[in-house]
């Protein structure tokens, strides 16, 4: 079992790449053209702490949500990918109250006598976390923004250059 204080500030680093991941682009680029095949950021940073608060605090410790309308935004099995980007969503602000707020909660929950349950799915929100990661950064690429600054910038030379595409390699 991970101890409590490791997992604490798992949830800690993973909040924060999160949002180093999104945190240079502006409130449009936050919000991206709809295509089919990416999400708004703002959707997906609102998932992230949606998701959490579901498994963490609502389902495993009876707690409200965070926002009331955080279920018609940010859940994912009953929002459609193409309405994601007419969806009233909150201001950039308020956004990152709710999925600061959210960490916050989940903190205060280790921080008291949380049980196996609790511990197993915090885990489960971090390794969703951090497979979310890789979807900021495709959408970040498919929208051709630049790579987030925690990121060196890849430098044109060291591109592959095998495969039938520019910059495709063979695996």
């Amino acid at each position: 079992m991970i101890a409590i204080n490791t997992l604490a500030d798992r949830v800690r680093d993973a909040r924060a790449r999160s949002l180093a991941l999104i945190d240079d682009l502006s409130d449009a680029q936050w919000l991206g053209p709809l295509l089919p095949i990416v999400n708004p950021l703002i959707w997906e940073i609102g998932h992230l702490a949606w998701f959490q608060e579901k498994w963490v605090l609502r389902e495993r410790n009876g707690q409200p949500p965070g926002r009331a309308d955080a279920d018609a935004l940010y859940d994912s099995a009953a929002v459609p990918h193409a309405t994601r980007w007419g969806l009233p969503f909150p201001s950039r602000a308020d956004t990152l109250v709710y999925v600061q707020g959210v960490r916050d909660r989940v903190l205060d929950l280790l921080a008291g006598s949380p049980d196996a349950d609790d511990l197993y799915f915090t885990q489960l929100t971090l390794f969703h976390e951090d497979m979310h990661g890789e979807a900021f950064l495709y959408t970040r690429q498919t929208h051709g923004y630049p790579a987030p600054p925690l990121l060196p910038a890849a430098d044109p030379a060291q591109q592959p250059a095998a495969g039938p595409l520019p910059g495709d390699v063979v695996i």
